[in-house]
Parts: C-alpha cells; sequence; structure tokens
C-alpha cells in the first residue's frame, strides 16, 4: 500500500507561511479593535453629555446641588459600573474629591437610601406648551462602563463653579481614562491630554 505524506520541507514552508501571515494580520487586528474601543468611548461620552443637557432642560439645575437645592456639593459625577480609574496630579487638583454616582441623576432620580435628588414641580402653561420643572428621566437607561472596564467620569462641577486654568477656564469633560486607566485631562484643558478619550460638553 502505497502512503504519500509531507516532507520536512513542505510542513517548513507551511509553518512559515502561516507564521508571515500571523504577523502581517495581528498588527492590523489590534487597531481595529483599538479603533472600535476608542469609537464606542467617544460616543457613550457624547451619550452622557446629551443626557446632561436634558436634565438641565427638566430641572433647570446641572447636577451637582446637594439633594435638596442648596450650595453645590459635587465636584464631579462618575459612572456606576466598572473600577474607579486613577488621576494624575495636575488632572487631580483641577477635578476636586467631591464626586456622586451619575447613575443617581441620570437613571433613577436618587439613591433609595438618600430620597429623591430632584423633586418633581407641577408644571407650568405657557402659550398653550406645557414647560416641565422637575426631573423628568430617564435620560440614560443605563451607564455602562468603558471599553476597558472602568467608570466615565463627568466634571460638572466647572459649570459654574470650581479651579479655572491660568486663562480663567474650565471645561465640563465626560471622559474615559482610556487604555492607561489614569485621568490626564485637567478640567481647563481644551483637548483631552495623553490617551483619555472625552466629549466636551462647555
Amino acid at each position: 500500500m502505497n502512503r504519500k505524506g509531507f516532507t520536512l520541507i513542505e510542513v517548513v514552508v507551511v509553518v512559515a507561511i502561516i507564521a508571515l501571515l500571523a504577523g502581517i494580520l495581528t498588527p492590523l487586528i489590534f487597531k481595529y479593535i483599538d479603533e472600535a474601543n476608542e469609537t464606542r468611548a467617544l460616543g457613550d461620552c457624547r451619550n452622557i453629555s446629551t443626557a446632561l443637557l436634558l436634565f438641565h432642560k427638566d430641572t433647570g439645575s446641572w447636577p451637582y446641588f446637594a439633594r435638596y437645592g442648596g450650595l453645590p456639593e459635587y465636584e464631579y459625577l462618575y459612572g456606576n459600573m466598572g473600577d474607579m480609574p486613577r488621576f494624575e496630579t495636575e488632572a487631580k487638583t483641577s477635578w476636586g474629591n467631591l464626586a456622586d454616582d451619575m447613575y443617581f441623576h441620570l437613571v433613577t432620580n436618587g439613591n433609595p437610601d438618600q430620597g429623591t435628588i430632584y423633586k418633581q414641580k407641577p408644571p407650568v402653561t405657557m402659550g398653550g406648551s406645557v414647560l416641565s420643572h422637575g426631573w423628568n428621566g430617564p435620560y440614560l437607561p443605563y451607564v455602562t462602563d468603558d471599553p476597558w472596564a472602568y467608570k466615565y467620569l463627568v466634571s460638572v462641577g466647572a459649570f459654574d463653579y470650581g479651579p479655572k486654568g491660568e486663562d480663567g477656564s474650565n471645561h465640563v469633560w465626560c471622559l474615559s481614562a482610556g487604555p492607561n486607566f489614569a485621568v490626564d485631562t485637567p478640567i481647563w484643558a481644551t483637548e483631552t491630554h495623553y490617551d483619555d478619550i472625552g466629549y466636551r460638553t462647555k
């Protein structure tokens, strides 16, 4: 019975071709994965920013006040899913220390353990249209983590108060810390720093 098999040279050639193709394709695959992650993170940041604007339209305030009005209480909000990213020194100084979960502001209107944050007020009719004066969400169906399993952050304190840059400016950033899990962008920056991915609401 005559059996034919592969010679050692044929096997080596086939393995070499597979290795060559893998070496060419692997960087391209990872590049597309990175681009997809960045696109998703930026899209999530835009959705959160839109939710903040809708929140303001309904309540007449930004989600940084104390639960029953009064003085500003929060300097930034964080998502309820994922791990908390770390802050680089300059960014930490500008973002501050007082934070709250954006889920309670944009999705549920309150932490069950702490009561309602923004009370509903009766609607006002003007010229045939009804103006809502109170929380009318949810403004997001949920708040997910970023593609690297870390929380999104929003510098809501920069809407009206908070530390300012040398030119007197600060900005409301919705950020993903990116692949290095560290927030590098101070709130007065006009562009994201290092590998942060974000959307500037103001």
